[in-house]
């Protein structure tokens, strides 16, 4: 009989293939995911590769007997598979394409392992045993082994993946209106056309660098060109001053997003503004947000303006943790009641102007895209520029 944590460890191994086997086979027929035997041994195989690796990080550490690299290969891709599997999903439909090609991944793990262990038992069985690595079940050698192992490399490789799957959620949930790479972030501009009409979507951010937002402003100087501008209003003073970002900008090195028009001025003209392009507000005012949107609004205010952030970030937690509905309502009026609105006035614009420029924050742009080309646009070209660099936050934190 093998020993404890031989046993715990087979129990993960066999639970991980066979949660990789039923993932991918419920994925690739719809008639075999509607079982409901399937659906319920492939949730407990699930929730035992989820227990099996919680309870093999800590026995790696003391049993000498327990092959570290299979193992701590397994309970890392536990969570990489947990966390969508950045990059994937740069490069999958979100739908059916990733789970997919996530359960292929994992049944390629899960065999990997098998084999590594069948090599390790020299050709004899398929699972661990006491007599796969002889020796003493505790040595110290292991344990330093080990842990050294956690601290120089999977904690590094732990940072660099967080690193990495929060740049990759930003690119899928923006559709890449912002894109991040090894010398900073970059924001999209893409062009669509529709006879001989054109619109603009301009990915934009509340952060950026000055010389970028200038530079873009430039290439809206364009006879018969509109410019829909972002920015709620609020003329009920419901926002209290509304929400300023110039605290956490200075702390980064970088400077607020200005009004479109402030970029706009002739040089040698004393202020002159040029005559194209029109600017137009396309935005709502606060009036039409729920009371639960306006008091989440009023938190995050106090975050990027606080003396302390972590504190305030705290008590926004604590805010959201007790009004569970609060970031449904708010998704529902900050997102989809302002890209009505601003559809509506894309819309009136057309008849009106050649040109329609859309700036606006990148979370907004991917339905504004879905709608145009449902609508008959068609997409020509896309420029990006770079509007935060590394060098700039790391000049300014360190």
């Amino acid at each position: 009989m093998p020993s404890p944590p031989i046993r715990i460890a087979n129990a993960f191994v066999v639970a991980y293939g066979v949660d990789a086997a039923l993932s991918l086979f419920a994925l690739a027929s719809d008639s075999f995911a509607e079982s409901l035997l399937v659906i319920s041994v492939s949730r407990v195989a699930g929730a035992l590769a989820w227990l099996g690796a919680l309870l093999c990080v800590p026995l790696l550490a003391v049993c000498a007997r327990l092959p570290m690299a299979p193992l701590l290969g397994l309970c890392a891709s536990v969570l990489w598979l947990a966390s969508g599997g950045a990059p994937l999903a740069l490069s999958y439909d979100l739908e059916r394409e990733l789970p997919i090609a996530l359960a292929v991944v994992q049944l390629g793990l899960s065999a990997a392992s098998l084999l590594w262990i069948r090599y390790l038992n020299r050709g004899q069985g398929w699972l661990l045993t006491d007599a796969t690595r002889p020796g003493p079940k505790y040595a110290l050698a292991h344990s330093l082994r080990y842990v050294a192992t956690m601290l120089f490399l999977m904690a590094p490789l732990s940072a660099a993946y967080v690193v990495l799957s929060l740049a990759t959620w930003l690119e899928v949930g923006t559709a890449r209106y912002v894109q991040v790479n090894l010398s900073g972030i970059q924001l999209a501009d893409r062009r669509y056309s529709q006879g001989a009409s054109e619109v603009r979507l301009v990915g934009m951010m509340h952060l950026g660098e000055d010389a970028t937002y200038r530079a873009l402003t430039e290439s809206f100087v364009r006879e018969d060109t509109i410019v829909l501008e972002e920015g709620v209003s609020d003329e009920g003073d419901v926002l209290a001053g509304g929400i300023s970002y110039e605290r956490l900008a200075e702390s980064l090195g970088l400077q607020t997003q200005q009004p479109i028009g402030s970029y706009l001025f002739t040089e040698g003209d004393e202020g002159e503004e040029v005559e194209w392009p029109v600017l137009r507000n396309a935005d709502v005012d606060a009036n039409v947000f729920a009371a639960e949107t306006v008091g989440y609004l009023l938190l995050a205010a106090g975050v990027w303006d606080a003396e302390d952030p972590l504190a305030a970030f705290v008590e926004l937690y604590r805010y959201l943790i007790a009004h569970p509905k609060v970031s449904e309502q708010f998704l529902y009026d900050v997102i989809e009641v302002r890209n009505r609105h601003l559809l509506a006035e894309i819309e009136t614009a057309l008849p009106q102007y050649k040109h329609v420029i859309v700036p606006w924050g990148a979370l907004h742009l991917p339905e504004i895209e879905r709608e145009l080309i449902e609508s008959g646009f068609v997409f020509e070209d896309e420029t990006r520029r770079q509007v935060i660099a590394w060098s700039t936050l790391a000049a300014a934190l360190f």
